[in-house]
């Protein structure tokens, strides 16, 4: 069976490599940071603090440069999945983040008047690297390449607003793409741009009045709701080798709808802990190229085929748009728990449909507290680790609802490094 398996798999991918570009830039769909797979993929949360996930919304990048100086994010390991060809060889996924941030009260005193926008700059990379591929030769005659790879590589700027109880982060991302099948015939190269932005109000005391526990403890109730929004892989098409046939990038669109409630604490000595949150949301996707359509005519235009209201407010199911739904439970900023849930089934480049479990462990939450002790906050190298520097580590399985799927079992690690305002 398992062999079958492969052949059929096997098959399908020669043709799909003869036919068109269809595999190609299939990683460009792939979810590139396992703290956001967790949650299905969903990327709204403004106190996200992963720098992996402005690869794919770089709206999130104000956000992250309010709240941190460097965010570092990175695969510890690369993602290793099976391989339909053999029983040893595998492919591996690799991809890593490095943001910059300029806080508004950073930029204040560096300019001397006072700033409403923080900005944040990055650079990304992944790469999704595979033993060597069959494909034919000028003969006809299949021969096997050399190791193949996919990967792209960029650069992006975000800005975020922060007005009263309302938060704006938009963002601009460029990269540069290659895809290598270990032929001649079968390389090619590209940019692409994505651009996104992220909506979220932080409402605290809003139902409720604060809870005091004696003079020095104060708790907040909080609900917090998301709208996110991105255009992803926007750009000309591109062509294999010497070909003059062009390809259409696989341009997407996504809107995301979440929903954050929980309790914070004021801590003595200034700032605030999450004590606990859960969130839970729902995003739907298109695909934005119409393949059956000549060149020039392949794309349509961004949100033609999403009903806000009735694709994420009734949840009503739209059998051409991909579905994902996330959950999320955090506490005291130190652990936390997620659930998602992928539908895309209809997409020609990656077609999926899976489930996802994660976790995560935080250093922040215990760092804020050894900040809140005078003596701590202000005792040297000890003092500028508790309250700038934090470490985070994320793990999620991925769980494929269709037999054949070679990315069944999956896990996905992740390492953040943050220097905090």
């Amino acid at each position: 069976m398992k062999r079958t398996v492969r052949l059929s798999a096997a098959l399908f991918l020669l043709t799909l490599l003869m036919s068109s570009a269809v595999l190609a830039q299939s990683h460009l769909l792939f979810e590139p940071s396992p703290q956001a797979l967790g949650r299905g993929g969903l990327y709204t949360s403004a106190w996200s603090d992963d720098p992996l996930a402005a690869m794919i919304n770089p709206g999130m990048l104000g956000f992250l440069a309010e709240r941190n100086r460097v965010a570092v994010g990175f695969y510890p390991h690369r993602t290793t999945s099976s391989w339909p060809f053999s029983n040893e060889e595998a492919f591996n996924y690799f991809a890593c983040a490095v943001n910059v941030g300029f806080s508004r009260g950073a930029l204040q005193k560096l300019f001397k008047q006072r700033t409403p926008v923080s900005i944040g700059l990055s650079y990304h990379e992944m790469r999704l690297s595979f033993p060597p591929i069959p494909y034919m030769d000028e003969n006809g005659h299949l021969i096997t390449g050399s190791d193949s790879y996919e990967d792209a590589r960029g650069i992006s700027i975000g800005g975020g607003v922060h007005w009263k109880s309302v938060q704006l982060g938009f963002g601009w991302s460029n990269r540069y793409v290659r895809s290598d099948f270990g032929s001649p015939q079968y390389k090619a190269d590209w940019f692409t741009n994505d651009v996104g932005f992220v909506l979220q109000s932080s409402m605290e005391d809003l139902f409720w009045r604060p809870i005091q526990y004696g003079k020095s403890v104060s708790l907040h109730p909080f609900i917090r709701p998301s709208l996110a929004y991105a255009v992803s892989n926007l750009g000309p098409s591109y062509r294999w080798g010497e070909s003059t046939h062009r390809n259409p990038q696989p341009r997407t669109d996504a809107l995301t709808l979440a929903l954050a409630v929980g309790l914070t604490a004021d801590l003595s000595g200034g700032g605030t802990l999450q004590l606990v949150s859960v969130e839970a949301g729902e995003q739907v996707g298109d695909l934005l190229v119409d393949l059956g359509k000549g060149e020039g005519d392949w794309y349509r235009h961004p949100l033609t085929d999403i009903q806000p209201f009735n694709d994420l407010v009734l949840g009503k199911y739209h059998r051409d748009l991909s579905h994902r739904k996330g959950f999320e439970l955090a506490l005291c900023e130190t652990m936390y728990l997620r659930w998602g849930s992928v539908e895309d089934e209809h997409n020609p480049w990656l077609s999926q449909r899976y489930n996802t479990t994660g976790w995560g462990v935080r250093a922040v939450g215990l760092l804020k507290l050894l900040a809140a002790d005078s003596h701590i906050r202000s005792s040297g190298v000890t003092g500028f680790v508790v309250r700038h520097l934090d470490l985070q580590y994320d793990y999620t399985t991925r769980n494929d609802s269709h037999a054949e799927s070679t990315l069944d079992g999956t896990t996905y690690q992740q390492l953040v490094l943050l220097w905090r305002y």
